[in-house]
């Protein structure tokens, strides 16, 4: 009876730990919302591109990307919930390599969803870090995103937008 129980045990742990691995490789192939509109997420991007606290300089003759995921609906009005990911890139002995970078959640707004998108008109709000990033993301986000910020999986957005700075460099 004992070896039975242990047997049984045993398999309940097998499944659970299948469950996990399942879960893990099911977020690494979450597929993007996207936003219904291509000039939104260019826009977005350029825009974040001239704000220091997603893009800044530390390497002469550096590239600098922005790509962005909807963690809202692609119906959704402004403002709109993203998470933005900003890198800062350079080329050595033949490798690109990110230099610095930014990568989180962030509210963008825009005056007037009809006219063409002029970066100088968006506005954003994003978390501060350390103790106030909780309390942050629960002021600034409705809950169907909070959730979605806690399950983000970062490294999707990190393989493209490495995988943009490769192409600028030439080197994919």
């Amino acid at each position: 009876m004992a070896m039975k129980n242990i047997l049984i045990g045993l398999g309940i742990l097998i499944i659970l730990i299948a469950l996990f691995f399942c879960q893990d490789f099911a977020k690494e192939e979450q597929e993007s919302v996207g936003f219904g509109n291509d000039y939104i997420e260019e826009a977005i991007s350029d825009y974040l591109l001239t704000i220091s606290d997603f893009s800044w300089k530390t390497e002469k003759d550096s590239y600098n990307v922005c790509l962005i995921e909807n963690l809202g609906s692609k119906e959704d009005l402004f403002p709109l919930y993203i998470w933005a990911y900003c890198g800062e890139y350079i080329l050595q002995r033949g490798e690109v390599i990110m230099t610095s970078g930014f990568s989180g959640p962030v509210k963008i707004n825009y005056p007037n969803e009809l006219s063409f998108y002029d970066i100088n008109r968006f506005t954003y709000e994003a978390p501060r870090s350390g103790s106030f990033y909780s309390e942050d993301i629960k002021m600034i986000f409705p809950s169907n995103v909070q959730s979605k910020i806690l399950d983000f999986n970062v490294n999707i957005i990190d393989k493209k937008n490495q995988q943009k700075a490769e192409s600028y460099y030439g080197t994919n």
